[in-house]
C-alpha cells in the first residue's frame, strides 16, 4: 500500500517542478535585465572623468543595492513557496497512507 502513496507523491511533484521552473525562468530574466542595466551603467561610468564618477557613484551603488534587495526578496519568496509545497505534499502523503491503513 505504501507504493501507492509513493507513486501519488511522484505524480504531484512534477506539477510543482514545472511551476517552479517557470517562476525561476521569469525571475532570472528580470534579474538578467537588472544586471545588464548595471553593466551598461558601469561601462558608461568607466568612460567618465573622476569628478563625474564621484557624482554618479551613489546612483551606481543604489542600483546594486536594488539588485541585491531583489535577489533577497525572490529567494525569500521561493523559499516560502517551497516550504508551503513541501508541507502540502507531506500532508497529502500522510492522508494517503492513513486512508490505506
Amino acid at each position: 500500500m505504501r507504493n501507492w502513496a509513493y507513486s501519488e507523491m511522484i505524480i504531484i511533484r512534477p506539477r510543482i517542478t514545472i511551476r517552479s521552473w517557470r517562476i525561476n525562468r521569469q525571475n532570472m530574466k528580470q534579474r538578467g535585465q537588472k544586471v545588464n542595466e548595471i553593466k551598461q551603467f558601469q561601462d558608461k561610468l568607466n568612460m567618465l572623468s573622476d569628478k563625474e564618477k564621484e557624482a554618479k557613484k551613489s546612483e551606481f551603488e543604489n542600483k546594486i543595492k536594488a539588485l541585491q534587495e531583489y535577489d533577497r526578496q525572490k529567494q525569500t519568496d521561493l523559499r516560502k513557496e517551497f516550504n508551503d509545497k513541501k508541507t502540502e505534499i507531506a500532508k497529502d502523503v500522510e492522508t494517503a497512507i492513513e486512508s490505506t491503513l
